[in-house]
């Protein structure tokens, strides 16, 4: 069946909306599998080389909403509702499918698609350029007008990482609040504030900057690396006992019922579409709270540990 869906998506224009990172690898892969694909950018856009460099043929927008069969969605989630309201619904063209490679504008409504659009979601698992050695892909049917969304979407998924990735199916919403559930409490958010206050814990108990960055972030790698290849209780059965019997005794302490409740707290903040509703505003405003975070990033003192470390592994000192 995703061979028939397949042939059926050769005979489609296919048009990318922006062109990062995801979009150059997709638009490689998807050339490679002998789809049609051009890419859809602002007049000014600085990815207009990197389109020439991949050989990708570059589309106003506007002339993409008109004559695109697919529409695939790449550019940041905060700014597709302005697009979508200012530039693209009004010239769609009828009956063209919708793909989006996270759920965020279609389930918290920035983005409303008519009802003759098959409306599909195709993520693919991590992040960068390599689409073809991703090793999982999700994939789900938010609107199926023509009766064929759900084969065009894992079609679609198999054209951009491969024939032997895991193909996920799960829907718009699921996606949405998991993906920024897992980025806010665990991977961006949880885990690098930690890193951040046990560096501060270890440097003001006298340990030197050099040493606390090796011990509380540099060290993550193998654990990850670890985790990745074993799970999580292979990678306890992976690392010496001593840091098994410490991780048993100290890890409840800190992932307590406390955070829990914190943790509860920030999912229904995601799920009510307050946080959606904010960083669109946030993005609106000139992302002030974000640029003011990030300087702080930067001047934090782990950052010169940081630096220091990784010259060394280098070799530069």
């Amino acid at each position: 069946m995703t061979g028939d869906a397949m042939a059926a998506l050769r005979e489609k224009r296919i048009t990318l909306i922006g062109l990062g990172n995801q979009g150059r690898g997709q638009a490689m892969n998807l050339n490679a599998a002998g789809l049609q694909v051009d890419v859809a950018l602002r007049e000014n856009s600085s990815n207009r080389a990197s389109a020439a460099r991949i050989g990708a043929p570059v589309v106003p927008l506007d002339t993409a909403a008109q004559n695109a069969d697919l529409l695939v969605f790449l550019v940041p989630d905060e700014v597709q509702g302005a697009l979508w309201r200012e530039v693209i619904a009004p010239r769609l063209k009828p009956g063209a499918g919708l793909i989006f490679a996270h759920g965020f504008s279609v389930h918290f409504g920035h983005v409303t698609p008519p009802a003759d659009s098959d409306v599909m979601l195709v993520s693919p698992k991590g992040a960068g350029a390599n689409m073809r050695y991703r090793e999982a892909c999700s994939w789900g049917v938010h609107q199926d007008a023509s009766g064929r969304a759900t084969q065009t979407a894992q079609a679609y998924a198999r054209a951009i990482v491969g024939p032997d990735a895991r193909l996920i199916g799960t829907s718009f919403e699921e996606e949405a609040v998991s993906d920024l559930f897992g980025e806010q409490v665990s991977l961006c958010g949880g885990v690098p504030a930690m890193m951040r206050m046990a560096f501060e814990t270890l440097v003001d108990g006298g340990v030197s900057p050099e040493m606390a960055y090796f011990d509380v972030v540099q060290e993550i790698k193998l654990i990850s690396d670890l985790i990745a290849a074993k799970g999580l209780a292979g990678m306890y059965e992976a690392v010496s006992d001593t840091a098994e019997f410490g991780a048993y005794r100290t890890g409840p302490r800190l992932a307590n019922e406390a955070m829990r409740a914190e943790m509860q707290a920030i999912l229904k903040d995601i799920k009510s579409g307050r946080f959606a509703a904010d960083w669109v505003e946030e993005t609106e405003s000139g992302r002030p709270a974000v640029m003011e975070r990030r300087a702080a990033n930067q001047a934090h003192p782990i950052e010169a540990a940081g630096r220091a470390a990784r010259k060394e592994e280098a070799g530069e000192t």
